[in-house]
């Protein structure tokens, strides 16, 4: 996933070369990360258009996403992202979790006044 975000860095620098703040950012990243910097180093421009996204979250635990980029032609470099869970997977268990726990009032707002 970092050789990915670098990558992704690397494109925006090349499509806007006069950005001051994406050129801070990359100089400060070069200058103070030996990992980005290695990165960066490599020249990688391509595209990501597919892979894998992990992700913990504090309360379901580990989750992985494999996700998919299209273009979308409403902005000149707009892109779609979908992160779908594999039918059956602990990751797709483990986001009906979060929705229930989403649309479960907390304890605190239970006992609020307004209610």
């Amino acid at each position: 996933m970092a050789d990915a975000a670098a990558a992704s860095v690397r494109i925006a620098a090349g499509r806007n070369p006069r950005d001051k703040g994406l050129t801070d950012l990359i100089g400060e990243l070069v200058t103070r990360g030996d990992a980005f910097n290695r990165r960066w180093s490599t020249h990688n421009v391509r595209l990501h258009r597919s892979g894998t996204k992990h992700i913990h979250h504090p309360d379901v635990g580990d989750l992985e996403f494999v996700y998919e980029v299209w273009s979308c032609p409403i902005t000149p470099d707009g892109r779609c992202f979908a992160y779908p869970s594999a039918a059956g997977s602990a990751t797709e268990e483990r986001v009906k979790l979060l929705g229930s726990l989403a649309s479960t009032p907390s304890e605190a707002s239970a006992s609020s006044p307004e209610n």
